[in-house]
């Protein structure tokens, strides 16, 4: 399984790197990730000077690369440049610090990576840790994650589902993996 991450908190967030250690374990990952903060640029892409990239490295270890642009920019820079247009089987975006429901999913660069992926038909997930700690460590969220996409993409009735229409935003709480009770699937609301 080809997975692809981006994320709005930056190339260095602990987010990122939770995630993409955890993924490790049933594909191979390529990060492509905004090399500087970039929360709340919802789908924005730039459009008015050139994106540039480079390699990134932990402890002497590729990880993936920096862009100097936004999550949007990120997914269609992997999949047009990077990846020849090949695409990834699945997209992950985050994980992001501070949850992402109410309007302010119509502000987020996490959800705006798993949009992008949306809009070109392959399964993307948004995930988010509802805390804005980002010293705060991030692995109940990697292996919830992982749980979920796991579970939705091996599911035995998948002839059911359009796999490639599937768009999840995932919230998680800041709390112990054996305080989380279960997983409930709601509807977006209105609020602030």
């Amino acid at each position: 399984m080809k997975i692809l991450i981006t994320n709005d908190d930056g190339i260095n967030s602990k987010g990122i790197i939770t995630l993409a250690n955890k993924f490790k374990e049933i594909g191979e990952v390529i990060v492509v990730a905004p090399n500087k903060q970039m929360s709340a640029v919802s789908n924005s892409l730039t459009t008015n000077k050139p994106l540039r990239y480079k390699k990134h490295y932990i402890n002497n270890e590729f990880f993936g690369y920096a862009l100097d642009g936004t999550p949007a920019d990120c997914i269609k820079f992997a999949i047009l440049s990077l990846l020849n247009q090949q695409k990834p089987d699945i997209i992950l975006s985050g994980i992001n610090y501070g949850r992402n429901t109410g309007i302010n999913i119509l502000y987020s660069g996490t959800l705006a990576g798993a949009t992008e992926g949306y809009l070109l038909n392959i399964p993307s997930f948004a995930i988010s840790l509802s805390s804005h700690n980002t010293e705060m460590q991030c692995d109940t969220a990697a292996e919830f994650t992982l749980k979920i996409v796991t579970e939705i993409m091996s599911n035995e009735n998948n002839n059911k589902y359009k796999f490639e229409n599937l768009f999840l935003n995932i919230n998680i709480p800041a709390i112990e993996t054996n305080q989380i009770k279960g997983i409930k699937v709601v509807k977006n609301s209105n609020s602030y």
